[in-house]
């Protein structure tokens, strides 16, 4: 849900007050969103005519929008086609906003407070704005995953499935306090934000691939051990909901290498760094570790950083065999093959447009420059789907 600056991107600015205003972007020299944390969803949605300033660059991006705003924008962000679908109480909205109504009622987006009763001037609150939009998604075929989310105040949502979906598709999030506030209103320019992150799911990068995910795995640290692998898979699992073990009781099921070679079991010592040695597993025992938990894997190791994100789409957490810190490669000739000598493994759990997202059992959860990644990930192509 966004305003844009039309002077900025030299197109005509609609007043919201009066509709039937037009400002020539010439005429405004400045306007209150430089600077804001929404400044770039508005513009992205000024740009394309989805949310209009008030005039004189004046987009209010504090202000509480409204129901029928909000369902104005909802029907703009998706070119909806034309409605018969009305309510009793529609003549309350602004007329400029009464066919935008009409099409995402249409729809099936919006279905109004009972009694053929839209309330169409009362604020939208932030779980009213959650199901619109993941109703919009739907609309377009698109359903997120029913993940697991971390606010504290979740049990305040009165169905917290449409904020679970919008979650895992990166497009909802909490504040400060880590709360979701689903009573609360919500801004021009948080909406513009939550509008803006839909269109960029919706633009994505190929037939039935969503631009936007995260799964939001937990982060579990794999402390002064050499257990990059165990503790990135253990992450894997805890997601899935397969165990809940530590990584201290977790390693009693690793499969260990006979011989040192690491196609075999973990090779070396695990506990900490041997300055000489080759200490790590590779794919097949990986997977082995995960059945002797009860857990699913599948090795799909040389298919690309394109079927990574398809398996995260699908809501599979992916163990990605990198270089540590995204290095450059060093290799080293071993008696079982060539061994990344500054090798590490890390879990993907979402990507976006640019970006893929790592939890990183030394570094935490953060996105990573695909291309940086993707380096990275190509030295040996090595990953294991965990479904």
């Amino acid at each position: 849900m966004v305003m844009v600056t039309a002077a900025v991107l030299g197109t005509e600015v609609v007043s919201v007050v009066n509709p039937n205003v037009v400002h020539a972007a010439s005429s405004i020299e400045k306007d209150d969103i430089t600077g804001g944390w929404y400044e770039q969803d508005i513009r992205e949605l000024a740009a394309k005519g989805i949310m209009l300033g008030e005039g004189n660059g004046i987009y209010a991006p504090n202000r509480a929008i409204t129901r029928a705003e909000y369902a104005n924008l909802i029907s703009k962000s998706l070119n909806l086609p034309s409605g018969n679908a009305t309510f009793k109480d529609l003549n309350n909205a602004h007329p400029t906003l009464h066919e935008g109504i009409k099409r995402t009622a249409s729809a099936g987006i919006i279905s109004g407070r009972g009694n053929g009763i839209f309330d169409p001037n009362a604020p939208i609150t932030r779980e009213e704005s959650a199901i619109m939009t993941d109703k919009a998604l739907q609309y377009k075929g698109i359903k997120g995953k029913e993940v697991n989310i971390p606010f504290k105040d979740q049990h305040q949502i009165y169905d917290k499935t449409f904020v679970q979906r919008l979650y895992s598709l990166g497009i909802v999030g909490g504040n400060n306090n880590n709360q979701f506030m689903p009573k609360s209103s919500t801004t021009r320019g948080e909406s513009a934000a939550v509008i803006n992150r839909m269109l960029h799911v919706l633009s994505g990068n190929g037939p039935g691939m969503i631009s936007t995910v995260l799964l939001n795995i937990p982060f579990i640290t794999q402390g002064n051990t050499m257990l990059c692998e165990g503790a990135s898979l253990l992450q894997a699992l805890h997601y899935k909901g397969v165990t809940k073990q530590t990584l201290t009781s977790f390693v009693n099921t690793m499969p260990k290498s006979t011989n040192n070679n690491p196609y075999n079991g973990y090779a070396g010592e695990w506990r900490y760094n041997v300055d000489g040695t080759y200490q790590g597993m590779m794919s097949a025992p990986l997977i082995q570790w995960a059945k002797n938990n009860g857990g699913n894997a599948v090795d799909i190791t040389g298919t690309g950083i394109s079927n990574v994100k398809n398996e995260v789409q699908k809501g599979n957490p992916v163990v990605t065999w990198i270089t540590y810190n995204y290095a450059t490669p060093q290799f080293k000739k071993m008696s079982w093959g060539n061994a990344v000598w500054n090798g590490h493994v890390v879990t993907v759990d979402g990507y976006k447009p640019g970006y893929i997202h790592v939890v990183d059992p030394v570094f935490g959860s953060k996105w990573i420059n695909e291309t940086t990644f993707t380096n990275a990930f190509n030295t040996t192509g090595m990953a294991v789907s965990v479904s």
